[in-house]
């Protein structure tokens, strides 16, 4: 998934505010190499955005249909590097 950079965290391991499917998420990040890599880079500007493999959980009701409002969302894995407004991520396959 690709996602926008609204409100990274410079300090430790509280969530990330993200833009997915134009809608406005929070996110934790499970990946500790990206994390480390970021504590060192630390730059982000506006537009700038992340490839991830993003987990979503999310409550079913009693038929199983999704519970509007429960989602919760954790990044599994960040590929790359935070690319900037214009950059695309190339996946080798």
């Amino acid at each position: 998934a690709e996602l926008i950079i609204r409100k990274p965290d410079f300090e430790g391991r509280s969530k990330w505010g993200f833009i997915y499917l134009d809608k406005k998420i929070e996110a934790s990040i499970e990946d500790d190499d990206f994390l480390a890599w970021f504590k060192d880079h630390s730059t982000v500007s506006r537009g700038d955005h992340i490839n991830v493999t993003l987990e979503i959980y999310v409550d079913l009701d009693i038929s199983g249909e999704p519970v509007k409002g429960t989602e919760k969302y954790s990044i599994k894995k960040v590929y790359g590097h935070i690319m900037h407004e214009n950059e695309q991520y190339e996946m080798e396959i």
